[in-house]
């Protein structure tokens, strides 16, 4: 028996089965990128992050926030603001700095920076809010007061009604934010106040 060696009569069958080889891994291939993909992007109910976060602790906290943006976490405006920095950060504006009002005479400006930053801290508190002295709505106020030679106090007064000498830049829409403004700027109210 004779067994013909010619390569073009015995390797028909070869290239479609080369062909079929690797399409086949191409369809694996592209199986397991898909795969990674769904890995690198999963998905997770917002609600149930946000609950991982209140329940977690502060490894988690860090995760999830740089896993998917601390806007999505911080959702009360008490944990969102808590200086003047972070004031300015929620409004998206810049941080200024005492020299920055220069155009005041010195002795004006250490003042008028500390009450710049009381309501730049107001502003965001509020979350947008802006007080209507007509509409009879209550509206909150801090009144620092000198307690003997060395101390101060805060008292917070509410109003129904236009009161002159506070301006309505320094309103806060309820008496939480009122009391929690008057606690992180407490030393900005007394510079700028006395």
């Amino acid at each position: 028996m004779t067994v013909d060696i010619n390569p073009k009569a015995n390797c028909i069958w070869f290239k479609p089965l080369i062909i079929l080889f690797g399409a086949i891994l191409l369809i694996e291939f592209l199986t397991l990128i898909m795969f990674i993909n769904k890995m690198k992007h999963l998905k997770l109910d917002l609600t149930k992050a946000q609950e991982a976060y209140k329940k977690g602790d502060q490894s988690i906290k860090d995760f999830l926030i740089n896993a998917y943006g601390k806007e999505n976490f911080l959702l009360y405006i008490k944990d969102r603001v808590t200086d003047y920095e972070s004031a300015c950060a929620e409004l998206g504006i810049k941080p200024l700095t005492e020299s920055d009002f220069g155009i005041l005479p010195k002795e004006d400006r250490f003042r008028a920076f500390n009450r710049h930053q009381v309501v730049i801290g107001v502003r965001a508190l509020n979350e947008g809010w802006k007080a209507n002295m007509r509409d009879g709505e209550w509206k909150y106020y801090n009144v620092p007061y000198a307690e003997g030679a060395l101390g101060f106090s805060f008292f917070v007064h509410d109003r129904r009604s236009y009161c002159s000498f506070c301006g309505a830049d320094l309103l806060y829409k309820n008496r939480e934010l009122c009391e929690y403004g008057q606690m992180i700027f407490k030393q900005q109210y007394i510079n700028f106040s006395f």
